[in-house]
């Protein structure tokens, strides 16, 4: 009886042994665990938290850039020397990386509802219109010969090269767009000489309630197109204001060519059509 009792003992005890062990494994695996996890927290958040939260404002905020009503100038009893007025506006705001292709495609689409100049459209804008279009930029590039695609030594050359020999294909056998396809092109050369989320007007003087409804009305079909105000200074007192206090530069007239290096250093650009006070 001695002997079968004392076999189950042993075999007890030695379970009992092995019961600490396997729980201070445990308790040393997940204490590992934390302490790993702890140490990340800590890299993340204090050596590389800077870093990291640069690279979120980089990509969740961006800045778009536009134009608004400059101040006024009073006189001494306060009363308006130089104001401004508002008036109905189309502008385009140039998202991040988008291709001409797509400005194409748009400004095609805004010719339906939309009349704007093109008195200042050069062949050379008629030409970059024309290439917009995918169809035209392929079948022109195919009749480019190898040695404006391929330099002397067998590598490739540049996309802008390449783009200019094209240019300079077409220009020898093109005569010109048709009238609706010169709207488009107005609109597109607005379009494509705007910088990236910054806003340029596609009409600003002389927009029609009709037209307003129409953009309005397909403004989901129109990416970055939006109905706005723009603003143009006004002087209740008569234009002879103006030899005194100034006046701003038009779009069409761009920036003052004696202070035009200076204006330019200072980020103010001629397509923006925010002209400075000469």
């Amino acid at each position: 009886m001695n002997i079968i009792n004392r076999k189950p003992k042993k075999k007890q005890n030695r379970e009992k042994s092995h019961i600490p062990f396997r729980l201070n494994f445990l308790f040393f695996i997940v204490f590992a665990l934390f302490a790993a996890l702890i140490i990340q927290l800590a890299r993340l958040q204090v050596l590389g938290g800077a870093s990291y939260q640069a690279m979120v404002n980089s990509t969740d905020k961006t800045i778009v850039t536009g134009n608004v009503p400059r101040g006024m100038v009073l006189d001494s009893k306060g009363r308006v020397l130089v104001g401004n007025s508002a008036k109905s506006a189309i502008s385009y705001t140039k998202n991040m990386n988008v291709l001409s292709d797509k400005m194409y495609k748009e400004a095609n689409e805004l010719t339906q509802y939309l009349t704007v100049k093109t008195d200042t459209l050069s062949k050379r804008d008629q030409i970059d219109y024309y290439l917009s279009n995918p169809a035209n930029l392929k079948k022109w590039n195919a009749k480019l010969p190898k040695s404006k695609k391929v330099a002397a030594d067998g590598s490739e050359l540049s996309t802008k090269k390449v783009y200019q020999s094209t240019i300079d294909l077409v220009e020898k056998t093109f005569t010109g767009l048709s009238d609706e396809q010169k709207q488009a092109a107005a609109i597109f050369k607005i379009m494509s000489g705007a910088y990236q989320l910054s806003t340029v007007y596609i009409k600003n003087s002389d927009v029609t309630d009709k037209e307003i409804a129409e953009i309005s009305e397909h403004l989901t079909s129109l990416p970055g197109i939006s109905v706005g105000t723009d603003w143009e200074r006004s002087y209740p007192n008569g234009s002879s204001m103006r030899s005194i206090i100034g006046s701003v530069s038009t779009e069409s007239q761009g920036l003052p060519e004696d202070s035009l290096k200076s204006l330019l250093a200072q980020g103010i650009h001629e397509t923006t059509g925010s002209g400075p006070v000469i």
